[in-house]
């Protein structure tokens, strides 16, 4: 709870912003837009936000972009098939206030998605930021890639990545999920969004290989900003 307003899931699933009197003012949907209010949504590439006439309060909900899965693994010998490649750790989310006045100007910066592993570990994606704040994704990046197969059986699996921490100076801050491990060939899938959004989610690992051939990851979501004006 902060400053007299508070998070809680709705009676349709979606992330409501509600008063202490227990009015919804505004929801979120998981595409990461809220459907009511006075709304901003920034979902790539960097700049400054300009706070419009009349705005004196920003509640900002943000997410770091998600870790890249990794590839599968490849074999030397076609009875035998690599592991699959782990999932993609998904990206931590915040929310906090920020006071602010017309015309300030406030940098920001979306995380993109980290890349989908060729052969390798999928890459760790990028870290949003707005003002004086940074939601991050893990350090481990990216599932690591399933071991080559070979005429002493499978490869082994691919391990998932870790999620976003959660942070210690927003108002409330959640941590990203985890990838899964590889099981056999079959990939790991990525990690979850806060809330099931659809930005910040980690990619899912490449399938194991009984060919020279390696199935490659896929790439995690970028973040986003969705920023609430009052």
């Amino acid at each position: 709870m902060t400053s007299g307003y508070y998070l809680n899931t709705d009676a349709n699933g979606n992330l409501g912003f509600y008063d202490l009197s227990g009015t919804e003012l505004a929801y979120m949907n998981t595409s990461g837009a809220f459907i009511s209010g006075n709304k901003v949504l920034l979902t790539s590439g960097s700049g400054n936000f300009v706070v419009p006439t009349g705005i004196s309060m920003l509640k900002v909900f943000m997410v770091a972009g998600g870790s890249g899965g990794g590839a599968g693994g490849i074999s030397t010998d076609s009875l035998y098939a690599g592991g699959g490649g782990g999932g993609g750790g998904a990206g931590e989310f915040c929310y906090f206030e920020l006071p602010v006045y017309a015309g300030q100007s406030i940098s920001y910066s979306v995380g993109a998605g980290g890349a989908g592993g060729q052969g390798s570990a999928g890459q760790t994606g990028g870290n949003t930021s707005f003002g004086p704040y940074t939601v991050v994704v893990s350090s481990i990046g990216g599932g690591s890639s399933g071991g080559n197969g070979s005429s002493s059986g499978n490869g082994t699996n691919g391990q998932g990545g870790t999620g976003g921490s959660g942070g210690t100076v927003q108002s409330f801050s959640a941590a990203g999920g985890n990838g899964s491990n590889a099981s056999g060939v079959t990939h790991g899938n990525g990690g979850s969004s806060f809330n099931g959004w659809n930005y910040g989610g980690g990619g899912k690992g490449g399938n194991g290989s009984n060919t020279s051939t390696s199935y490659p990851g896929s790439a995690g979501t970028s973040g986003a900003i969705s920023i609430l004006m009052y």
